[in-house]
């Protein structure tokens, strides 16, 4: 999705793409055929900072997203962004970090307690309100995960209502306000359900799943349970000899204890009828159990939400910017 008056601006050393308004470099990971998290940052920042493009063009603003294991020239400036599973970096003077994604964020760039807030998609203006005839189970796979297979096979079979998150911003949480719980591979589908309060529960349904990022978040608003891991993936095609080498190297090692279940869901064939029965047996009886689905405390979602405020008029404040919040 492209915001009006943003264009596609050159390509950081991770293979990713930042956006441009005026002067300000807004950053966001640029995936093929869309997914609404990263876009968000798009329509985010400009609706909090209307005047955003007289920052000096050489900062690059970073907030929604796992991205702070990228490398840019020039000042950085963090508003919410967070570290994935495996990395370890180190920022140096060019970095400003305002606040990040959770506590394990910032124990690993070596950062103050207060700096661990929660992930800035909370502050989207455009975020609905849940619908008064909100019904049924959305479910909303990662964008990944929904080009590697039909889900409207799998949510037909369930009798979940599938949200694409290939779409825009507005269309997913359009759509997540219409359910009355949400199933979610998707950590920003989380996120928008739990600020709608819409009970949502995590699935694990590929090896790409990373862990980290969730507990990052779950942690800032002390979030507990544990998310359903699938006893297998979902993969329309046949996957490549060296594929379904990783796939046995990786069940050997999750049998010895060496890695998480889920490291172990890497597609061996392509899925049969049976594979999809499977698959969704398992995700209904999980989406029929009550006691799977959680909601953030709703006083530590809105201390997190003051919070980011005050860094948010800190960062007008430092670079003289008119805040529309």
């Amino acid at each position: 999705m492209a915001a009006k008056g943003f264009s596609s601006h050159g390509k950081s050393p991770e293979g990713r793409f930042s956006s441009t308004r005026g002067d300000v470099k807004i950053y966001r990971h640029k995936t093929p055929g869309g997914n609404f998290g990263d876009d968000l940052n798009l329509c985010l920042w400009p609706q909090i900072f209307p005047e955003i493009e007289e920052i000096h063009p050489d900062v690059m603003l970073l907030g929604v997203g796992t991205v702070l294991a990228g490398s840019w020239p020039g000042r950085k400036v963090v508003l919410g962004s967070g570290l994935g599973r495996g990395k370890r970096v180190r920022h140096d003077q060019s970095w400003t970090h305002y606040w990040v994604r959770g506590p394990l964020t910032a124990k690993l760039l070596g950062l103050d307690a207060d700096k661990a807030i929660s992930d800035s998609a909370v502050l989207w203006p455009d975020m609905p309100r849940p619908r008064d005839d909100a019904a049924g189970v959305g479910l909303l796979p990662h964008h990944a995960s929904f080009q590697q297979f039909d889900w409207q096979i799998v949510a037909k079979q369930c009798g979940f209502t599938l949200i694409d998150p290939r779409q825009s911003p507005a269309s997913v949480a359009g759509q997540i306000a219409t359910c009355r719980k949400l199933l979610t591979e998707s950590l920003h589908g989380a996120i928008f359900a739990d600020v709608m309060r819409i009970p949502w529960a995590c699935y694990i349904g590929a090896r790409r799943f990373d862990p980290f990022k969730w507990d990052d978040w779950k942690a800032s608003l002390q979030i507990t349970g544990e998310a359903l891991v699938l006893d297998r993936p979902l993969s329309s095609s046949a996957p490549s000899i060296s594929v379904r080498a990783k796939a046995v190297t990786a069940t050997l090692a999750t049998r010895l204890g060496m890695a998480d279940r889920h490291r172990s869901l890497v597609p061996r064939h392509a899925s049969t009828t049976q594979d999809v029965r499977a698959f969704c047996d398992q995700l209904v009886r999980y989406g029929s159990d009550e006691s799977s689905f959680r909601l953030s405390d709703a006083k530590a979602l809105d201390r997190s939400l003051q919070r980011m405020g005050e860094k948010l008029e800190q960062f007008a404040k430092d670079f003289g910017l008119r805040l529309s919040r």
